[in-house]
């Protein structure tokens, strides 16, 4: 079951990302065309420059686009859906953390909440879809998570969303979700 719906607040980060982007590049635009003119020996005329920058800007977008398509996007649904599997994208990286005391879900949860988005909750199965929150700046990762009650596992598969695919990052999300996991050991 899906407790945290926010599809909407998604979309909006990605709105705001995506409109902070395309400002850099129309103004990285601007200054190509003007770069171009001068280059030519040409006088600068700021109709001609405007519209040659969107043009650059609208093949820059078009580029964007794509790679979003196939690389991000995909990702973002993985998420969002109400599937219990673990992710298949690479790279990931998995790990199994033991703890000696059991933990309670709700209490894991409310933990991180504080830290990360939880954007898929299962109660019955103990299983958590979670990424970071959306910024300009940072890389964005998620991680699924899988509690074994019964044993005490957690079983933790990280990966990047960013176009950028390297399993650094991945490791990065999961050293940070791990040494959560183990303080919520020792506070219990």
């Amino acid at each position: 079951m899906r407790q945290f719906d926010n599809y909407f607040a998604v979309k909006k980060s990605f709105f705001l990302i995506w409109m902070k982007i395309n400002l850099i590049a129309w103004v990285f635009c601007i200054g190509l065309s003007i770069l171009i003119v001068v280059a030519r020996g040409q006088d600068i005329n700021f109709t001609e420059i405007i519209i040659n920058s969107f043009v650059y800007l609208g093949v820059y977008m078009l580029i964007l686009v794509w790679i979003a398509h196939f690389s991000i996007f995909p990702k973002i649904k993985y998420l969002e859906n109400n599937d219990n599997a673990k992710p298949t994208f690479k790279p990931v990286c998995s790990s199994v953390i033991d703890l000696p005391q059991k933990i309670d879900f709700s209490h894991l949860k409310r933990k991180i909440t504080g830290k990360w988005v939880i954007t898929f909750s299962d109660d019955t199965n103990y299983v958590l879809k979670f990424r970071t929150k959306m910024s300009l700046w940072n890389d964005l990762k998620a991680a699924w998570l899988k509690y074994d009650i019964d044993t005490g596992k957690f079983y933790l598969e990280c990966f990047p969303i960013t176009v950028i695919q390297d399993k650094a990052t991945a490791r990065k999300m999961q050293k940070e979700v791990e040494e959560m996991l183990r303080k919520l050991d020792e506070s219990s």
